[in-house]
């Protein structure tokens, strides 16, 4: 119950532009376990990964895969921190593995078209965009 609070509160802080705060509410609710620390640690991934914070934030979402291995946003914002530090096949990697959970989830399947358009794949891309 503490952990959902300072979930909450976290996400009042994000959305206050208080990113600092929110994130010290990420990784204390992140200590409670279950699907609140996947969550919670979802959350911290896509803050630092916005500050530009890659590693800090692929190993903070790896963290968040083994709370919630089947947690298709949490591979899907995976993807989108290795892709930034131009880690393009383990990018890949996560898209697909988030596509392998939900076939649907369409920014994943956005994500995945991107990555084959950079990388010169433009068919392919096509296909993930339709």
């Amino acid at each position: 119950m503490l952990a959902h609070l300072w979930l909450g509160l976290g996400r009042w802080a994000s959305a206050k532009g208080l990113s600092s705060v929110a994130e010290s509410c990420y990784r204390i609710a992140s200590e409670g376990g279950g699907s609140v620390s996947a969550e919670a640690l979802l959350d911290l991934g896509k803050s630092q990964s916005a500050k530009e914070r890659f590693d800090e934030a692929t190993a903070t979402l790896l963290q968040a895969s083994k709370h919630a291995p089947r947690l298709a946003r949490v591979w899907c914002a995976l993807g989108v921190a290795y892709r930034r530090s131009a880690d393009m096949p383990a990018a890949r990697d996560a898209y697909e593995r988030a596509l392998e959970i939900d076939p649907n989830y369409q920014d994943a399947r956005t994500n995945l078209g991107e990555w084959h358009l950079v990388s010169g794949n433009p068919q392919l891309a096509l296909q993930c965009f339709d």
